[in-house]
This record gives C-alpha cells, sequence and structure tokens, in this order.
C-alpha cells in the first residue's frame, strides 16, 4: 500500500510523467534524449491544462 501522503492525484500525475518517459525511450528507441522527455511532458500538461490547475511541479513548469 503507498504511504499516506501519496495522494490519488499525485498518483495519476506520477504515472502521467512515467508515461511520458516511456513514450521517449520507445522514440528513441532506449536512448535517453532529455529535449523528448521534456517535450513529452509539456505535451501532456498542455493537453491536461496542468498549468491552470495548479497540478505541476516547479521543474515542470520550468519547461514552458
Amino acid at each position: 500500500m503507498p504511504p499516506a501522503i501519496l495522494t490519488a492525484r499525485s498518483l495519476r500525475i506520477d504515472t502521467a510523467m512515467a508515461l511520458c518517459l516511456a513514450d521517449a525511450l520507445l522514440e528513441c528507441e532506449g536512448n535517453i534524449d532529455p529535449e523528448i522527455i521534456g517535450r513529452n511532458i509539456l505535451a501532456w500538461a498542455e493537453r491536461f491544462d496542468a498549468f491552470n490547475k495548479n497540478v505541476t511541479r516547479p521543474d515542470v513548469k520550468n519547461l514552458r
């Protein structure tokens, strides 16, 4: 069971970030490309309207 400090919202966001990373790894054939990862995270944040919903972490906001 996850620690009590983890909320359902934080688990959804963490899952979305993991999927952004997985998509980037697939696109780059297993190589790590920070630009592709950042692009995927930014695209998710914009689709989810995360900046206006104030659900992003400071490091995601800095990708803009």
